[in-house]
């Protein structure tokens, strides 16, 4: 059987009842019927790094520990410094608030930081031009091929959130030098 369609005037009218009732049906959906029309905005859950998640500010944190060691060290200074190595901000390493395990480093990281290092200021027992990040070695007293100190790159893949850039490892006097071998990878 065959179904003609109609028309006329008769179904053009229909058909425009039919095209404002589907419309105002979609409208009324649409329009914070859905279920919040997917914010990511407003949580209140913490960040990586224990700022509130919806803060927009741009962090990095970690923990400082010696080689050998899974224990922190209180009382270091990381600095967050340009490409060219000039210090723009510094954190003190602490208790985490959260976990309370010693080593903890937050800072709010300023634009144009680049890369970071530990100092040792009022801390001794450390060879301090030496650390060791994500595998590779560092002398802090080396200049890099590209310029500046030989220290790590400070990568933040999170814009305006919480970054745990992970463990910064520190030699200790009396435990075993670090590798002889450093490549000052940039």
């Amino acid at each position: 059987m065959i179904h003609r369609a109609s028309s006329g005037p008769v179904a053009l009218k229909q058909n425009i009842l039919v095209a404002l009732s589907m419309s105002a049906a979609v409208a009324l959906i649409g329009c914070g019927g859905g279920g919040g029309g997917g914010s990511t905005g407003g949580g209140t859950g913490p960040g990586d790094c224990g700022s509130v998640s919806s803060s927009g500010v741009l962090v990095a944190c970690g923990f400082v520990v010696p080689q050998g060691s899974t224990s922190g060290v209180n009382g270091l200074t990381v600095n967050l410094k340009s490409a060219v190595g000039a210090t723009l901000i510094s954190g003190i390493t602490v208790n985490d608030p959260v976990t309370g395990r010693a080593g903890f480093f937050k800072i709010n990281v300023p634009v144009g930081a680049a890369t970071f290092n530990v100092s040792f200021a009022g801390v001794s027992g450390y060879l301090n031009s030496y650390l060791s990040f994500r595998g590779q070695s560092y002398d802090v007293g080396r200049t890099a091929s590209a310029g500046g100190p030989c220290i790590p790159a400070l990568v933040l893949p999170k814009v305006g959130q919480d970054n745990m850039i992970g463990t910064v490892v520190v030699f200790p006097d009396s435990g075993p030098p670090p590798s002889p071998v450093f490549t000052c990878p940039r």
